[in-house]
């Protein structure tokens, strides 16, 4: 997987916006997408994803409408939150597989149950949830939870360019970004430009 990973942030974007934001992460060079909307119907999600064929990897969150069968139909990767029941999923779906996670045993859990990749968050206070009161885990605590955890591992939360910077310099594989993505276009592809410069 590329070490820079967008989420999109589940606002409600018309059709219009959300591929004009990818349309700039493509340009910048970024080739993997999680698409969260939650929001938008099924057969909306699936016009899109047929827009974005130039993506290497499209990741269908769960909380969007029939997401495993649309993972499942599409060939899209799918992306599970923390507080999902992980028993089985395996076994029904071997596309590529991705876990929201929280600390170091959640990630162990994820890895067990065969997922090709996790998200761990927050390392700093994310922009994209400003009333967040959970303690972000920082570099150093990120980084440990990680010790024994052999999957690709994207930090998230906060992430910025110098802080994206010091991730990878901490031992990350990448990082992931939601608000910080997603606004007006040319932000989007100055952001995932300088990312994509920050991780190497």
């Amino acid at each position: 997987m590329q070490r820079v990973l967008p989420i999109s942030p589940g606002v409600g974007f018309s059709s219009r916006t959300f591929l004009g934001a990818a349309e700039q992460l493509m340009l910048a060079g970024v080739r993997q997408l999680v698409v969260r909307e939650p929001s938008w119907t099924s057969s909306r999600l699936r016009e899109v994803l047929g827009e974005l064929d130039e993506m290497d990897s499209l990741i269908v969150h769960e909380c969007c409408e029939d997401a495993e069968i649309l993972a499942l139909e599409t060939g899209c990767g799918l992306h599970m939150s923390s507080r999902t029941a992980l028993a089985g999923l395996r076994e029904r779906f071997d596309g590529l597989l991705g876990v929201s996670t929280h600390g170091r045993e959640s990630l162990l859990r994820a890895e067990d149950a065969g997922a090709d990749y996790a998200l761990l968050s927050p390392i700093y206070a994310p922009y994209s949830k400003p009333d967040d009161t959970r303690t972000p885990l920082g570099v150093r605590r990120a980084v440990e939870a990680c010790r024994d955890v052999s999957i690709p591992v994207f930090f998230l939360g906060g992430i910025d360019e110098g802080r994206a910077r010091d991730c990878m310099d901490s031992g990350a594989y990448g990082v992931a970004m939601i608000g910080a993505l997603f606004g007006e276009d040319a932000r989007t592809h100055d952001v995932a430009t300088a990312l994509l410069e920050a991780v190497g």
